[in-house]
Protein backbone atom coordinates (compact mmCIF):
# COMPACT_ATOMS: atom_id res chain seq x y z
CA UNK A 1 0.00 0.00 0.00
CA UNK A 2 2.70 2.60 -1.24
CA UNK A 3 1.73 5.94 -0.51
CA UNK A 4 2.96 9.41 -0.97
CA UNK A 5 4.19 10.73 2.68
CA UNK A 6 5.56 14.36 3.67
CA UNK A 7 7.12 15.94 1.09
CA UNK A 8 9.88 16.41 2.74
CA UNK A 9 10.30 12.61 3.24
CA UNK A 10 8.68 10.05 1.25
CA UNK A 11 7.95 7.04 2.38
CA UNK A 12 9.07 3.14 0.67
CA UNK A 13 6.33 1.11 -0.23
CA UNK A 14 5.90 -1.77 2.49
CA UNK A 15 6.85 -5.17 1.59
CA UNK A 16 3.51 -7.08 1.55
CA UNK A 17 5.01 -10.29 0.58
CA UNK A 18 3.84 -11.65 4.33
CA UNK A 19 0.14 -12.43 3.41
CA UNK A 20 -1.20 -16.19 3.64
CA UNK A 21 -2.74 -18.11 1.74
CA UNK A 22 -5.79 -16.86 -0.46
CA UNK A 23 -9.48 -19.06 -1.17
CA UNK A 24 -9.06 -21.36 -3.71
CA UNK A 25 -11.27 -19.72 -6.36
CA UNK A 26 -12.26 -15.93 -5.67
CA UNK A 27 -15.58 -14.22 -5.64
CA UNK A 28 -16.98 -11.74 -7.33
CA UNK A 29 -17.60 -7.96 -7.35
CA UNK A 30 -19.85 -7.87 -3.98
CA UNK A 31 -23.49 -7.58 -4.43
CA UNK A 32 -25.72 -5.49 -1.83
CA UNK A 33 -25.70 -8.59 0.42
CA UNK A 34 -22.29 -9.13 0.94
CA UNK A 35 -18.53 -7.93 1.79
CA UNK A 36 -15.93 -6.48 -0.68
CA UNK A 37 -13.80 -9.18 -1.94
CA UNK A 38 -10.24 -9.39 -0.06
CA UNK A 39 -7.82 -10.38 -3.25
CA UNK A 40 -4.58 -9.16 -3.21
CA UNK A 41 -5.38 -7.16 -6.75
CA UNK A 42 -7.59 -5.40 -5.30
CA UNK A 43 -5.93 -3.59 -3.02
CA UNK A 44 -3.07 -3.56 -6.26
CA UNK A 45 -0.14 -4.70 -3.54
CA UNK A 46 2.23 -4.78 -6.54
CA UNK A 47 2.39 -1.37 -7.73
CA UNK A 48 4.74 0.98 -7.64
CA UNK A 49 5.75 4.62 -7.72
CA UNK A 50 4.23 7.60 -6.53
CA UNK A 51 0.60 8.09 -6.24
CA UNK A 52 -1.32 11.03 -6.10
CA UNK A 53 -3.56 11.74 -3.57
CA UNK A 54 -6.64 14.65 -3.18
CA UNK A 55 -5.52 16.66 -0.91
CA UNK A 56 -7.31 15.78 1.84
CA UNK A 57 -6.59 12.22 1.35
CA UNK A 58 -2.95 13.56 1.45
CA UNK A 59 -3.47 15.12 4.78
CA UNK A 60 -4.66 12.57 6.73
CA UNK A 61 -1.99 10.23 5.41
CA UNK A 62 0.58 12.62 6.04
CA UNK A 63 -0.51 13.19 9.71
CA UNK A 64 -0.90 9.10 9.92
CA UNK A 65 2.62 8.45 8.75
CA UNK A 66 3.66 11.62 10.58
CA UNK A 67 2.56 10.40 14.34
CA UNK A 68 4.32 6.89 13.16
CA UNK A 69 7.28 8.54 12.76
CA UNK A 70 7.08 10.20 15.96
CA UNK A 71 6.28 6.93 17.93
CA UNK A 72 9.18 5.15 16.13
CA UNK A 73 11.79 7.69 17.05
CA UNK A 74 10.25 8.17 20.63
CA UNK A 75 10.08 4.27 20.99
CA UNK A 76 13.35 3.99 19.48
CA UNK A 77 15.31 6.46 21.67
CA UNK A 78 16.24 8.85 18.38
CA UNK A 79 14.32 11.72 19.95
CA UNK A 80 15.53 14.88 21.46
CA UNK A 81 14.05 13.92 24.96
CA UNK A 82 15.18 10.52 25.01
CA UNK A 83 18.91 11.92 24.11
CA UNK A 84 18.47 14.45 26.81
CA UNK A 85 16.89 11.50 29.64
CA UNK A 86 20.41 9.51 28.66
CA UNK A 87 18.89 7.01 26.64
CA UNK A 88 21.04 5.14 24.38
CA UNK A 89 19.93 5.51 20.48
CA UNK A 90 18.62 1.85 19.25
CA UNK A 91 20.96 1.23 16.14
CA UNK A 92 20.20 -1.46 13.19
CA UNK A 93 20.77 -5.08 14.78
CA UNK A 94 20.38 -3.99 18.47
CA UNK A 95 18.19 -6.13 20.16
CA UNK A 96 14.42 -4.51 21.29
CA UNK A 97 13.13 -4.96 24.80
CA UNK A 98 9.67 -6.43 25.46
CA UNK A 99 8.12 -3.03 25.50
CA UNK A 100 10.29 -1.85 22.69
CA UNK A 101 8.52 -4.61 20.87
CA UNK A 102 4.87 -4.16 21.76
CA UNK A 103 5.38 -0.65 21.42
CA UNK A 104 5.95 -1.02 17.82
CA UNK A 105 2.87 -3.58 17.18
CA UNK A 106 0.59 -0.76 18.73
CA UNK A 107 2.05 1.63 16.57
CA UNK A 108 1.70 -0.12 13.14
CA UNK A 109 -1.85 -1.35 14.42
CA UNK A 110 -2.58 2.30 14.89
CA UNK A 111 -1.06 3.06 11.72
CA UNK A 112 -2.75 1.00 9.56
CA UNK A 113 -6.31 1.91 11.23
CA UNK A 114 -5.37 5.09 10.67
CA UNK A 115 -4.76 5.45 7.13
CA UNK A 116 -7.17 7.04 4.79
CA UNK A 117 -9.68 4.39 2.59
CA UNK A 118 -8.21 7.18 -0.01
CA UNK A 119 -4.80 5.92 0.45
CA UNK A 120 -5.96 2.61 -0.69
CA UNK A 121 -6.87 2.06 -4.53
CA UNK A 122 -9.19 3.19 -6.54
CA UNK A 123 -10.96 -0.26 -6.68
CA UNK A 124 -10.80 -0.83 -2.99
CA UNK A 125 -12.64 2.42 -2.97
CA UNK A 126 -15.12 1.90 -5.18
CA UNK A 127 -15.88 -1.71 -3.87
CA UNK A 128 -15.85 -0.61 -0.37
CA UNK A 129 -18.41 2.11 -1.80
CA UNK A 130 -20.27 -0.33 -3.51
CA UNK A 131 -20.92 -2.54 0.05
CA UNK A 132 -21.34 0.30 2.30
CA UNK A 133 -24.07 1.52 -0.09
CA UNK A 134 -25.94 -1.74 -0.02
CA UNK A 135 -26.16 -1.60 3.60
CA UNK A 136 -27.51 1.29 3.24
CA UNK A 137 -25.04 3.24 5.05
CA UNK A 138 -23.34 6.73 4.08
CA UNK A 139 -20.47 7.18 1.55
CA UNK A 140 -19.65 10.75 1.83
CA UNK A 141 -16.14 11.56 2.30
CA UNK A 142 -15.44 7.89 2.08
CA UNK A 143 -12.26 8.53 0.75
CA UNK A 144 -10.89 10.50 3.62
CA UNK A 145 -12.91 8.32 6.31
CA UNK A 146 -10.15 5.96 7.81
CA UNK A 147 -10.06 2.39 9.00
CA UNK A 148 -10.90 2.52 12.11
CA UNK A 149 -13.79 5.10 11.45
CA UNK A 150 -15.41 2.20 9.62
CA UNK A 151 -15.97 0.22 13.01
CA UNK A 152 -17.78 -3.46 12.81
CA UNK A 153 -16.58 -3.23 9.01
CA UNK A 154 -13.57 -4.77 9.59
CA UNK A 155 -14.34 -7.59 11.99
CA UNK A 156 -16.97 -8.26 8.92
CA UNK A 157 -13.98 -8.45 6.80
CA UNK A 158 -12.44 -10.90 8.66
CA UNK A 159 -15.70 -13.04 8.76
CA UNK A 160 -15.44 -12.57 4.61
CA UNK A 161 -12.43 -14.39 4.16
CA UNK A 162 -13.52 -17.42 6.51
CA UNK A 163 -16.72 -17.32 4.40
CA UNK A 164 -14.70 -17.23 0.90
CA UNK A 165 -13.02 -20.34 1.89
CA UNK A 166 -16.11 -22.36 3.57
CA UNK A 167 -18.17 -21.53 0.18
CA UNK A 168 -15.42 -21.88 -2.49
CA UNK A 169 -13.87 -25.30 -0.54
CA UNK A 170 -16.04 -27.00 1.72
CA UNK A 171 -14.26 -30.15 1.40
CA UNK A 172 -11.08 -28.21 3.17
CA UNK A 173 -13.05 -25.81 5.30
CA UNK A 174 -14.70 -28.59 6.96
CA UNK A 175 -12.14 -31.08 6.87
CA UNK A 176 -9.46 -28.13 8.28
CA UNK A 177 -12.06 -27.16 10.78
CA UNK A 178 -12.70 -31.42 12.02
CA UNK A 179 -9.08 -31.95 12.10
CA UNK A 180 -8.56 -28.66 14.35
CA UNK A 181 -11.43 -29.22 16.98
CA UNK A 182 -10.25 -32.92 17.29
CA UNK A 183 -6.19 -31.78 17.08
CA UNK A 184 -7.19 -28.80 20.30
CA UNK A 185 -9.32 -31.58 22.24
CA UNK A 186 -6.66 -34.11 22.05
CA UNK A 187 -4.06 -31.42 23.04
CA UNK A 188 -6.43 -30.03 25.90
CA UNK A 189 -6.87 -33.58 27.26
CA UNK A 190 -3.12 -34.40 27.33
CA UNK A 191 -1.50 -31.50 28.45
CA UNK A 192 -4.38 -29.69 30.55
CA UNK A 193 -5.94 -26.53 30.11
CA UNK A 194 -3.58 -24.23 30.47
CA UNK A 195 -1.97 -25.59 27.62
CA UNK A 196 -5.04 -23.95 25.24
CA UNK A 197 -4.30 -20.81 26.67
CA UNK A 198 -0.86 -21.00 25.47
CA UNK A 199 -2.62 -21.53 21.63
CA UNK A 200 -5.15 -18.11 22.79
CA UNK A 201 -8.28 -20.61 23.43
CA UNK A 202 -9.61 -19.77 26.92
CA UNK A 203 -11.63 -22.49 27.94
CA UNK A 204 -14.70 -20.16 29.32
CA UNK A 205 -18.44 -19.30 29.51
CA UNK A 206 -19.77 -16.17 29.75
CA UNK A 207 -23.33 -15.01 29.48
CA UNK A 208 -25.42 -11.93 31.22
CA UNK A 209 -28.68 -11.99 32.61
CA UNK A 210 -31.44 -8.87 33.53
CA UNK A 211 -30.61 -6.79 30.64
CA UNK A 212 -27.11 -6.60 31.15
CA UNK A 213 -27.45 -5.88 34.66
CA UNK A 214 -25.81 -9.08 36.05
CA UNK A 215 -23.06 -11.39 34.37
CA UNK A 216 -21.55 -14.68 34.96
CA UNK A 217 -18.33 -15.86 34.05
CA UNK A 218 -16.82 -19.17 34.67
CA UNK A 219 -14.15 -21.18 34.12
CA UNK A 220 -12.78 -24.89 33.80
CA UNK A 221 -9.68 -25.90 34.51
CA UNK A 222 -7.90 -29.58 34.77
CA UNK A 223 -4.71 -31.08 34.46
CA UNK A 224 -2.72 -33.39 32.29
CA UNK A 225 -5.65 -36.64 30.96
CA UNK A 226 -8.08 -34.12 32.94
CA UNK A 227 -7.01 -34.81 36.35
CA UNK A 228 -8.37 -32.46 39.10
CA UNK A 229 -10.86 -30.93 37.43
CA UNK A 230 -12.06 -27.41 38.99
CA UNK A 231 -14.43 -24.17 38.06
CA UNK A 232 -13.87 -20.92 39.01
CA UNK A 233 -16.64 -18.12 38.68
CA UNK A 234 -16.69 -14.95 38.49
CA UNK A 235 -20.12 -13.34 39.50
CA UNK A 236 -20.91 -8.94 38.79
CA UNK A 237 -23.84 -7.06 38.95
CA UNK A 238 -24.80 -3.68 39.06
CA UNK A 239 -28.20 -2.20 39.36
CA UNK A 240 -28.88 1.86 38.72
CA UNK A 241 -31.34 3.93 40.84
CA UNK A 242 -30.00 7.35 39.29
CA UNK A 243 -28.17 8.94 41.33
CA UNK A 244 -27.50 5.55 42.88
CA UNK A 245 -25.71 2.58 41.73
CA UNK A 246 -25.36 -0.31 43.79
CA UNK A 247 -22.80 -3.17 42.79
CA UNK A 248 -22.17 -7.10 43.88
CA UNK A 249 -19.33 -8.76 42.87
CA UNK A 250 -18.38 -12.88 44.20
CA UNK A 251 -15.51 -15.24 43.01
CA UNK A 252 -16.15 -18.79 43.84
CA UNK A 253 -13.47 -21.64 43.37
CA UNK A 254 -14.53 -25.00 44.01
CA UNK A 255 -12.16 -26.66 45.69
CA UNK A 256 -11.53 -23.99 47.94
CA UNK A 257 -15.22 -22.31 48.82
CA UNK A 258 -13.90 -21.04 52.23
CA UNK A 259 -12.25 -18.49 49.73
CA UNK A 260 -15.53 -17.51 48.39
CA UNK A 261 -15.24 -13.43 48.21
CA UNK A 262 -17.37 -11.19 48.13
CA UNK A 263 -17.84 -7.08 47.23
CA UNK A 264 -20.36 -4.60 47.74
CA UNK A 265 -20.44 -1.11 46.58
CA UNK A 266 -22.38 1.66 46.00
CA UNK A 267 -21.67 5.20 44.26
CA UNK A 268 -23.82 8.21 44.90
CA UNK A 269 -23.73 10.57 41.85
CA UNK A 270 -21.96 10.42 38.29
CA UNK A 271 -18.56 10.35 36.68
CA UNK A 272 -17.74 14.39 37.58
CA UNK A 273 -19.30 14.47 41.04
CA UNK A 274 -19.53 10.80 43.31
CA UNK A 275 -18.63 9.51 46.40
CA UNK A 276 -18.16 5.60 46.45
CA UNK A 277 -17.97 3.26 48.96
CA UNK A 278 -17.03 -0.49 48.89
CA UNK A 279 -16.50 -3.02 50.82
CA UNK A 280 -14.73 -6.63 50.63
CA UNK A 281 -14.64 -9.70 52.46
CA UNK A 282 -15.09 -13.34 52.29
CA UNK A 283 -17.17 -16.26 54.09
CA UNK A 284 -15.32 -15.75 57.21
CA UNK A 285 -16.04 -11.52 57.43
CA UNK A 286 -15.33 -8.05 56.27
CA UNK A 287 -11.69 -7.69 54.92
CA UNK A 288 -11.62 -4.13 54.03
CA UNK A 289 -13.61 -0.36 52.96
CA UNK A 290 -12.49 1.83 50.16
CA UNK A 291 -13.65 5.32 50.63
CA UNK A 292 -13.29 7.71 47.55
CA UNK A 293 -15.15 11.03 46.46
CA UNK A 294 -14.07 13.39 43.48
CA UNK A 295 -15.93 17.01 42.74
CA UNK A 296 -15.30 18.04 38.99
CA UNK A 297 -15.77 21.66 37.82
CA UNK A 298 -14.66 22.94 34.10
CA UNK A 299 -11.42 24.19 35.62
CA UNK A 300 -11.26 22.09 39.22
CA UNK A 301 -11.11 19.08 40.24
CA UNK A 302 -10.81 18.08 43.97
CA UNK A 303 -10.81 14.42 44.79
CA UNK A 304 -9.89 12.05 48.23
CA UNK A 305 -9.14 8.64 48.69
CA UNK A 306 -8.95 6.07 51.78
CA UNK A 307 -8.72 2.76 52.72
CA UNK A 308 -9.56 1.11 55.71
CA UNK A 309 -9.00 -2.92 56.72
CA UNK A 310 -11.52 -4.96 59.21
CA UNK A 311 -11.60 -2.56 61.97
CA UNK A 312 -11.50 0.17 60.14
CA UNK A 313 -8.46 1.08 60.84
CA UNK A 314 -6.70 3.65 57.98
CA UNK A 315 -4.20 1.78 55.79
CA UNK A 316 -3.54 4.82 53.42
CA UNK A 317 -5.62 7.47 51.63
CA UNK A 318 -5.18 10.64 49.31
CA UNK A 319 -6.39 13.92 49.28
CA UNK A 320 -5.81 16.12 45.66
CA UNK A 321 -6.16 18.90 43.79
CA UNK A 322 -6.13 19.82 40.13
CA UNK A 323 -6.45 22.84 38.07
CA UNK A 324 -6.51 24.18 34.62
CA UNK A 325 -6.46 27.51 33.88
CA UNK A 326 -6.42 27.64 30.11
CA UNK A 327 -5.73 24.73 27.59
CA UNK A 328 -1.72 25.47 28.04
CA UNK A 329 -1.16 25.51 31.87
CA UNK A 330 -2.41 22.77 34.30
CA UNK A 331 -1.29 22.15 38.10
CA UNK A 332 -1.82 19.59 40.59
CA UNK A 333 -0.98 19.01 44.17
CA UNK A 334 -1.42 15.59 46.47
CA UNK A 335 -0.99 14.77 49.99
CA UNK A 336 -0.51 11.07 50.93
CA UNK A 337 -1.34 9.04 54.00
CA UNK A 338 0.13 6.23 55.87
CA UNK A 339 -1.82 3.80 58.92
CA UNK A 340 -2.89 6.15 61.38
CA UNK A 341 -3.18 9.28 59.16
CA UNK A 342 0.35 9.87 59.32
CA UNK A 343 1.75 11.50 56.06
CA UNK A 344 3.30 9.79 53.80
CA UNK A 345 4.34 12.30 50.65
CA UNK A 346 3.36 15.58 49.35
CA UNK A 347 4.07 16.75 45.87
CA UNK A 348 2.76 19.17 43.08
CA UNK A 349 3.39 19.44 39.45
CA UNK A 350 2.80 21.77 37.08
CA UNK A 351 2.52 21.14 32.56
CA UNK A 352 2.89 23.83 30.37
CA UNK A 353 2.22 23.44 26.41
CA UNK A 354 1.71 26.19 23.68
CA UNK A 355 2.08 25.96 20.20
CA UNK A 356 6.25 24.48 19.85
CA UNK A 357 6.99 24.53 23.73
CA UNK A 358 6.41 22.21 26.70
CA UNK A 359 7.64 22.38 29.83
CA UNK A 360 6.72 20.09 32.38
CA UNK A 361 8.13 19.91 36.29
CA UNK A 362 7.82 18.37 39.60
CA UNK A 363 8.54 17.99 43.33
CA UNK A 364 7.65 15.24 46.20
CA UNK A 365 8.64 15.20 50.11
CA UNK A 366 8.72 11.80 51.08
CA UNK A 367 8.21 12.18 54.87
CA UNK A 368 9.52 8.73 56.15
CA UNK A 369 12.58 8.87 54.80
CA UNK A 370 12.93 12.89 55.20
CA UNK A 371 13.92 12.69 51.04
CA UNK A 372 13.55 15.27 48.43
CA UNK A 373 12.95 14.38 44.98
CA UNK A 374 12.15 17.32 41.74
CA UNK A 375 12.24 16.82 38.22
CA UNK A 376 11.86 19.39 35.45
CA UNK A 377 11.70 18.60 31.41
CA UNK A 378 11.14 21.25 28.32
CA UNK A 379 10.85 20.36 24.91
CA UNK A 380 11.04 22.91 21.87
CA UNK A 381 10.50 22.06 18.10
CA UNK A 382 10.95 24.80 15.99
CA UNK A 383 10.39 23.24 12.79
CA UNK A 384 9.30 19.21 12.42
CA UNK A 385 12.89 18.66 11.70
CA UNK A 386 14.71 20.48 14.24
CA UNK A 387 14.42 19.69 17.90
CA UNK A 388 15.41 20.84 20.97
CA UNK A 389 15.47 18.47 24.61
CA UNK A 390 16.55 19.49 28.60
CA UNK A 391 16.18 16.95 31.49
CA UNK A 392 16.71 17.83 34.93
CA UNK A 393 16.46 15.83 37.96
CA UNK A 394 17.28 16.51 41.49
CA UNK A 395 17.01 13.92 44.62
CA UNK A 396 18.31 14.77 48.33
CA UNK A 397 20.14 12.02 48.42
CA UNK A 398 21.95 11.48 45.40
CA UNK A 399 22.41 14.99 44.08
CA UNK A 400 21.00 16.70 40.78
CA UNK A 401 21.52 15.62 36.90
CA UNK A 402 20.96 17.89 33.95
CA UNK A 403 20.83 16.16 30.14
CA UNK A 404 20.69 17.98 26.79
CA UNK A 405 19.45 16.94 23.59
CA UNK A 406 19.09 18.15 20.04
CA UNK A 407 18.10 16.31 16.86
CA UNK A 408 18.57 17.49 13.50
CA UNK A 409 16.79 15.60 10.54
CA UNK A 410 18.17 16.51 6.90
Amino acid sequence: MPVQGPSSRPVQPLNTNTVGPQPASTTSLPQSNTLPSLDLNTFETGRTGEVVLPPAVQERTNAALAKFEDTLRHTLHHDAMSLAAGHQPVRAGDALTDAQNSALKDATKELFMSMPIGALSPSATAELKGFLQGQGMSTDNLETKTLGDLGKVGGDLAKKWANDLKDNSPGVYYGALAAGAAAVGAYGYLEGSDSLKKLGIKPEFKTDFFNKQLSVKAEGMWGKRFSDPNIRADINGRVNLNPLTLRISSSIDARKLEDTQLGLGARLGDDKRYLDVQANGSIDGLKDVAVSGRWTTDHVTARASANFDDSFNLQNGEVGLSTRFNDSLTTDMDLKFGPNWEPASMGGSLSYERDKFRLSAGVRHDFAEDRTSANLSASYTPTRDLEFGLQGSYDSDRGGRVGVGMTWRF
